[in-house]
């Protein structure tokens, strides 16, 4: 019997590290419905204890390590999908296992469940990690379009006609910020929805979007930073606008105190190039009702509650 258990544990490890490198599979109904099959194949399961619990840990070893070879090489969606695989093994897969284990062996369990839960955890750390490095270098692509426009034309306003502006366009790297922001969400929503990551209480939608808007902001506090040697007030003026946009769209994602302070420098900053109340200004408010109407679509895809 402990020759069968070794078999079938073996047997069992193979598929699912076939199904994990090439498909980026994490198999566990597999692994379930062996343990499952013992139950009614063994006359003294108990004997086999050592075997079970060995054989347990090396399908989710070879998993793990079958999964780590799909998604080295793969992009960011690869990645994901590993995290998705392993967050459902955590939230309640290997839990199914581990009951059944306890019918077929008895005895307590709790160690190689927490070996188990443990190999599935680093897996998924590392390329949730990866996963949101690749977002904050997005990010900080995006933040760099069409940053700052080279024609004042465009930040002038008909001196003759005080009623007349020009048409606005919305930033580019407003848009593209916002835009892969949008997408960074869809993504992890079509994945996981609302699941939660266990080990921060967090859901994984939440924790992107605050990633992808953490860094977003920081990027454009770094772009003004850097390119405030050649600001012009009239673009200082349009950009205060920009930066208050961002924040009020951005808000009920962001929680970095320290973040609080940059953005709070880099409106000073830009105040003082202005010289005067950015508020105060007609045209500044013309332009800050324009961003908003612009980035309307924008503002409702990032709201929480969708």
């Amino acid at each position: 019997e402990r020759r069968l258990v070794r078999h079938c544990f073996e047997n069992c490890a193979a598929k699912c590290s076939a199904s994990a490198s090439s498909k980026g599979l994490l198999d566990i109904d597999l692994l379930h419905s062996i343990v499952v099959g013992l139950a009614t194949t063994l006359s003294h399961p108990a004997a086999s204890k050592f075997e079970v619990e060995a054989g347990c840990r090396q399908v989710v070893m070879k998993s793990c390590m079958s999964l780590n070879s799909y998604a080295s090489d793969r992009d960011y969606e690869a990645k994901l999908k590993v995290v998705t695989e392993c967050a459902r093994a955590i939230g309640g897969k290997i839990q199914e296992v581990v009951r059944e284990l306890v019918d077929l062996i008895g005895g307590q369990v709790e160690d190689i469940e927490e070996l188990l839960l443990d190999d599935i955890r680093s897996t998924e750390e590392r390329y949730f990690d990866e996963y949101l490095a690749g977002i904050k270098t997005t990010m900080n692509r995006c933040v760099k379009v069409g940053w700052v426009c080279e024609n004042l034309e465009e930040y002038v306003y008909n001196e003759q006609d005080d009623s007349v502006h020009p048409q606005v366009i919305f930033p580019g790297y407003l848009s593209t910020s916002l835009l892969s922001i949008i997408r960074f969400r869809a993504q992890v929503l079509k994945a996981l929805g609302d699941t939660m990551r266990k080990a921060v209480g967090e859901s994984y939608q939440m924790i992107t979007v605050k990633t992808a808007a953490s860094e977003c902001l920081k990027g454009i506090c770094n772009e003004i930073h850097s390119k405030m040697s050649i600001i012009r007030e009239m673009q200082a003026e349009k950009l205060v606008s920009e930066l208050s946009f961002i924040v009020k769209t951005l808000d009920p994602y962001l929680s970095d105190y320290q973040l609080e302070d940059m953005l709070s420098d880099r409106k000073d900053a830009l105040c003082s190039k202005v010289g005067r109340n950015f508020q105060e200004g007609a045209d500044s408010l013309h332009y800050m009702e324009q961003l908003q109407k612009l980035g309307r679509l924008y503002v409702l895809c990032l709201d929480k509650n969708v």
